[in-house]
């Protein structure tokens, strides 16, 4: 599935490219959000149980990137929170959104990943269904990126109902 290595550069990429060059670390506002995320699991290409994520989209900016901050627990018990760096582009009723960031992983009874502190990628389509409501499917990779360490990694695939407010 999505690698972060790879997430990473594609968003950076995507930053670049709508990147204000006059000012590039210009501050700003954003709408803010909530997020609400059903995901499937899979370590190794098996079904690992789901997971409930719930993450808050912040009313800051910083160039094109607005701050997120997110949240899950898995069926095994597993919990995640961390920050992340998050772009979206809609086009027609559609959208796209991607983000990547980094945060603190207690595993519980769920997959080993090697070390505490991993990183979680994502990509997102979906459709708008209101001005202020959307559904979407959702791919992503958390890992602690081969910091030497044993590293399974946890991919999702779900459903995800946003709002902003």
């Amino acid at each position: 599935m999505i690698e972060d290595s790879v997430m990473a550069a594609v968003f950076g990429l995507w930053v670049l490219m709508e990147l204000n060059w006059s000012d590039p670390f210009e501050p700003g506002v954003a709408t803010p959000g909530y997020a609400m995320t059903l995901n499937d699991t899979v370590v190794q290409k098996a079904s690992n149980g789901f997971e409930l994520r719930v993450s808050y989209y912040t009313d800051r900016r910083i160039g094109p990137v607005q701050l997120m901050w997110d949240g899950s627990i898995t069926q095994k018990g597993g919990l995640y929170a961390g920050l992340a760096a998050r772009m979206e582009q809609d086009f027609g009723p559609g959208y796209f959104t991607a983000s990547v960031g980094t945060g603190l992983w207690y595993r519980g009874r769920d997959a080993d990943l090697g070390f505490p502190i991993v990183f979680r990628s994502d990509a997102e389509f979906g459709i708008n269904v209101t001005q202020a409501s959307r559904i979407g499917f959702t791919l992503g990779h958390r890992s602690n990126a081969d910091l030497g360490l044993p590293n399974t990694g946890l991919e999702t695939v779900g459903v995800r109902y946003s709002t902003r407010f």
